[in-house]
């Protein structure tokens, strides 16, 4: 049950549908489409992918998983989640009411006027990024990429500035160090279709890039491998389309990537933040009955 903060006082249809938009946008759509921005950069830049995994090899080795206790070691990592942000950023403007009226650079703005702060445009500016076009992590490693909000920082703004910035970054900046560093620790990625990813952004709810297909590697020795020589005969497979249903028809089934008995029980596990787990098992499902595979 939704209580309102000030006694006496109930919250609104308006209180809480904007509640509920802030929870399901804010709070998933922007994590879930920023991982596939950092997926889709380091596809397109490969070399940068050996260096982030030559970080987390250095890391964790061949048993260990990346924690929240570790953020603060994962310095490249983050280089790369941050020069992926500000290259696309799910959240390119944001506003700020005026609390009173005031000049800038000789424009009265009055109180209550909406301001737009066109963070893209910052992100791009080159003279604070030089080459903007151009997707260089190490830009960040002369300062300390582990640290994100900066006061008064306005050269970096995925998650806006000052009093008003995203109430759930701590929460977005787990989520997404525990994905990409857990994902590229145990598994080596590449364009499934062998050519780039469009990075076309593309606006919905949040600034995306076009749905793209991955093929995942198993790599070894890592902490998820387990049985080494097992793994080895695992073939790559293809995941459906990051950010849609894709056509999943070029994925092996599980049983013929292992050889296993037509008979073998499998359970494949998924989940998603947006939605898109129901399809996800629907591809899945559909190429293995294409391959003769019984699906509950």
């Amino acid at each position: 049950t939704m209580q309102s903060p000030c006694p006496g006082q109930r919250l609104s249809y308006e209180n809480v549908k904007e509640i509920c938009n802030e929870i399901i946008f804010a709070g998933t759509d922007t994590t879930a489409t920023t991982t596939e921005t950092v997926f889709a950069h380091l596809l397109n830049n490969p070399d940068k992918a050996v260096k982030l995994r030559e970080e987390l090899d250095g890391l964790f080795g061949a048993s260990g998983m990346p924690t929240s206790a570790d953020f603060t070691s994962l310095k490249y990592t983050n280089a790369c989640i941050k020069e992926a942000m500000r290259m696309t950023c799910a959240v390119p403007f944001n506003s700020h009411a005026c609390s009173e009226d005031t000049e800038v650079l000789g424009y009265k703005i009055p109180k209550g006027a909406v301001c737009i702060n066109n963070i893209y445009a910052v992100h791009y500016d080159p003279e604070i990024y030089p080459e903007p076009e151009k997707y260089e992590p190490e830009r960040w490693m002369s300062k300390d990429p582990c640290r994100w909000m900066v006061e008064n920082d306005f050269e970096f703004m995925p998650f806006g500035i000052g009093r008003r910035l995203c109430i759930g970054y701590n929460l977005a900046l787990e989520n997404l160090q525990l994905f990409v560093a857990s994902l590229f620790l145990n598994f080596e990625f590449t364009s499934a279709t062998g050519r780039p990813v469009s990075l076309q952004e593309h606006a919905d709810f949040t600034v995306a890039v076009p749905p793209f297909k991955v093929c995942a590697k198993v790599r070894a020795p890592t902490a998820v491998s387990g049985d080494l020589e097992a793994y080895r005969a695992i073939p790559p497979f293809v995941l459906p389309t990051l950010g849609g249903t894709g056509d999943a028809d070029a994925s092996p089934s599980p049983a013929a990537g292992r050889g296993q008995a037509a008979s073998e029980k499998w359970a494949v596990w998924y989940g998603s933040q947006t939605g898109t787990s129901e399809s996800f098992a629907s591809a899945l499902a559909q190429a293995a009955r294409r391959r003769g595979v019984e699906c509950a």
